[in-house]
């Protein structure tokens, strides 16, 4: 499961920077994707990790939460779920995203 899912991986990141380039000349606001070891890295205010990969989308949180919030994805392991799941729950997804998870092809 974990060492597939390295390629879905790298085909989301390639998704995103392809919906994701410059517009009308400006630069525009992005999706980040960040990949941790969690068995060798910490961080107070993750959730806690119970299976291997888990995959959490930062959001803005109040303030006396820390800044920061999480969620965490439980949807099927594929390119078109985890695109969908984005597209409708980030402020950063880029436009078409949608559209991407409806294209993709899972192996």
């Amino acid at each position: 499961y974990s060492q597939h899912f390295f390629w879905i991986w790298g085909q989301l990141s390639s998704a995103i920077q392809a919906a994701t380039g410059p517009k009308d000349g400006r630069t525009p606001k992005v999706l980040q994707l960040a990949q941790m070891d969690a068995m060798q890295n910490e961080h107070p205010l993750l959730p806690p990790i119970r299976q291997f990969p888990t995959l959490l989308l930062c959001q803005s949180a109040a303030k006396d939460a820390g800044g920061v919030g999480f969620l965490t994805y439980d949807g099927p392991a594929t390119l078109a779920g985890i695109l969908s799941w984005i597209a409708g729950r980030s402020v950063f997804a880029p436009a078409g995203l949608d559209a991407l998870s409806a294209e993709s092809k899972d192996f």
